[in-house]
């Protein structure tokens, strides 16, 4: 059953958050890892439901779908999953500032140059920072990886696969666990008629309940 459609995607978590080699490549990985998340959070904010369709207030929402609303094979996520996102946010933007002022000081970017300065001072507080929000970016690193988050035309939010793009349809199959993405292929004619085919890009998490 064709339940909804994609409307806006983000971009690919691609690198996991807690591989880094030299002390610029750091710096540009936390810095990766920060902005997806605060993407995902505008689209939220731009096109989700709020409050959103179980009644839950988007910012409890927008955690429990990036963390796949799971813990260890438990559903729903136990609540103080939420502070852990929360703590995380706050102190990554923190940190951001910091670096802001420091690229500014310097006329260079922290993500293009390979050779950026980072301060060790910095460094030493994303090692705080990491190993206080490690909960937090295990699990939701287990969901997200390799996922970009979207936001579907009826406001739902999802996690789908990294070929994902607007207008995919999100269909319910009878006995899935999951909604699933397809896309409409060009009609194909057969004997002179038309068939319509679909491409099946693959599962996806969208908190519908």
């Amino acid at each position: 059953m064709h339940a909804d459609e994609l409307k806006e995607t983000g971009s690919v978590l691609a690198n996991p958050a807690l591989i880094r080699s030299t002390h610029a490549e750091s710096a540009r990985n936390f810095i990766r890892e920060y902005l997806w998340y605060e993407e995902a959070r505008i689209l939220a904010i731009e096109g989700a439901n709020d409050p959103y369709t179980d009644g839950k207030p988007l910012s409890e929402a927008l955690w429990r779908t990036l963390i796949g609303d799971i813990i260890d094979h438990t559903r729903p996520a136990p609540p103080e999953y939420g502070r852990y996102y929360q703590e995380y946010m706050t102190l990554r933007k923190e940190t951001m500032d910091i670096l802001e002022k420091v690229a500014e000081s310097e006329n260079e970017s922290l993500i293009q140059n390979d050779n950026s300065p980072v301060p060790r001072e910095e460094l030493a507080r994303w090692r705080k920072t990491e190993i206080a929000m490690s909960v937090w970016l295990r699990h939701s690193g287990r969901v997200a990886l390799h996922k970009r988050f979207c936001v579907t035309r009826q406001g739902f939010m999802g996690l789908v696969p990294e070929h994902a793009m607007p207008g995919d349809m999100v269909c319910i199959f009878k006995g899935a666990r999951v909604p699933f993405l397809l896309r409409q292929n060009a009609e194909v004619g057969i004997r002179g008629t038309s068939t319509q085919t679909y491409f099946l890009v693959g599962e996806c998490y969208p908190l519908t309940r």
